[in-house]
């Protein structure tokens, strides 16, 4: 599974706008340039994982992801490893098991921890696993190949 969240372009007079139905927090215009210049989606991405980094900083929820279309929809679709690190962060939200708790399960730092819920940082998958695991969850990865565009 990939995380993947739906935005959609407003256009208001000469203004574009990005807004994430799941992220009311989330509002950022576009210039015509941007737009023109094909980076749209990347300002989406960019605004979409510092709310989701914001979030989890924050200990609040995240909301459920979209289901993942093939049809031409706008979407935020983010790699694995960040997908992983926010289905571990809201499993770990769903237990109500402190950072430390976590830490002491898998036997590392309360940094080691932080840094599994810090989306900028390359964290080993065999760490999050491990943390799955530590939750009692787990995680079932599936790789396929897709010809995209």
């Amino acid at each position: 599974m990939r995380l993947c969240y739906e935005y959609e372009v407003i256009e208001d007079d000469d203004e574009l706008f990005v807004e994430f139905n799941s992220f009311p927090e989330i509002v950022c215009s576009v210039t015509s340039d941007e737009k023109q210049n094909g980076d749209v989606a990347k300002i989406a991405i960019d605004a979409l994982t510092n709310a989701l980094q914001a979030r989890m900083d924050y200990s609040d929820v995240i909301p459920d992801p979209d289901k993942y279309k093939r049809d031409g929809s706008q979407i935020c679709l983010f790699s694995p490893l960040i997908s992983a690190k926010v289905l571990l962060y809201r499993e770990f939200l769903k237990l109500d098991v402190s950072r430390a708790e976590l830490a002491r399960r898998i036997d590392c730092t309360a940094t080691a921890v932080s840094r599994l819920f810090d989306l900028s940082h390359a964290s080993r998958f065999d760490v999050i696993l491990e943390a799955f695991d530590a939750l009692g969850i787990e995680l079932e990865t599936e790789f396929k190949l897709t010809k995209i565009r």
